[in-house]
């Protein structure tokens, strides 16, 4: 018997979404499309329940404290190569970490309005070494430049992240 969350997300069993389903007493499985990309507002852990479970209230009591598994977005770092352009894939992960061995560019893609991601820059033992952002970026503090401004003694460590609007690059860096 189809059922609907009371904001209009329908949980009909029709479909297995992989890392998404519905427990109640009894195993339900989730409509593919009813959830694309859906996590509902308020979001949190209730008592009882585990990292990546939401509590969503239903309209129908049968499905009255329903426990819905979303997959959490958690990326894990990717380590990018160390060459003259570092290219970095936002597709496979956006949180990122290059140890710089020279003076670098930096090349984002796959990039789309909205996106961001966080870089780890590291220097390596030698340090001096500079990363160039893409044309037109813009950084805090400094205004639009191409000049990253991360540490550059031996091992230093930066933060270097970022958030993309469809035409412009905003960054944001810390050091350590």
């Amino acid at each position: 018997m189809p059922t609907r969350f009371a904001d209009g997300i329908q949980v009909d069993g029709s479909a297995i979404v992989p890392n998404i389903t519905v427990s109640t007493a009894t195993s339900e499985a989730v409509n593919a499309e009813s959830l694309k990309g859906y996590v509902p507002a308020g979001s949190q852990v209730p008592a009882g329940g585990t990292t990546g479970q939401v509590l969503s209230k239903t309209s129908n009591a049968d499905y009255a404290d329903a426990w819905v598994d979303v997959p959490i977005r958690r990326e894990p770092k990717l380590i990018l190569t160390d060459a003259a352009t570092v290219t970095w894939n936002v597709l496979a992960s956006r949180n990122a970490q290059v140890t710089l061995a020279g003076n670098r560019t930096l090349s984002i893609s796959n990039v789309v309005d909205g996106d961001y991601g966080t870089l780890l820059v590291i220097q390596d033992a030698t340090g001096g070494r500079t990363l160039t952002l893409p044309a037109g970026s813009w950084v805090a503090g400094i205004g639009q430049t191409t000049a990253c401004p991360i540490k550059t003694t031996a091992n230093a460590r930066s933060i270097v992240a970022w958030w993309y609007d469809g035409l412009t690059y905003y960054f944001n860096v810390s050091t350590y």
